[in-house]
């Protein structure tokens, strides 16, 4: 077995990093990082004042090229895909109840906490997104 060297490869160079949440500092070199390390921002939408949406009120977002259904039920706002996994009927024609909603097509329900399928012909559970009431607004992000 030939051993191969590549003069474009430079050597491995350690040093020590200090990092909080946001930032990390390499002082010794004087290097320092904003933001997430590694990995880009996941994308953030806002679905509106959390005050105007009501009890069983919905509204639809996109995100990321998609759809993206946003209610409130029993005191919590919830957000999955709007697109229904049976056969892409728009669940926001749906109606929610508690912690479900139903498919107005063909009546499969999903647990609006988790997406699961509770009723009805959907082979898959809804995609759920991580939701959050922050300076009185709806901010939906991708995973």
């Amino acid at each position: 077995m030939t051993r191969r060297t590549h003069a474009f490869l430079a050597p491995r160079v350690t040093f020590p990093v200090h990092c909080n949440a946001t930032v990390c500092v390499a002082p010794s070199v004087g290097v320092e990082w904003r933001g997430r390390l590694g990995m880009a921002e996941p994308e953030v939408v806002s679905a509106g004042s959390a005050e105007a949406l009501a009890e069983g009120g919905m509204v639809v977002v996109e995100l990321g090229g998609v759809e993206v259904l946003v209610t409130r039920s029993a005191g919590a706002v919830y957000a999955l895909d709007n697109e229904c996994s049976h056969r892409g009927c728009n669940l926001s024609d749906g109606d929610v109840s508690g912690h479900e909603i139903a498919c107005p097509c063909h009546g499969a329900v999903f647990d609006l906490r988790n997406g699961a399928v509770l009723d009805g012909p959907a082979p898959t559970a809804q995609h759920i997104y991580p939701v959050r009431v922050a300076n009185g607004q709806i901010e939906v992000s991708a995973d």
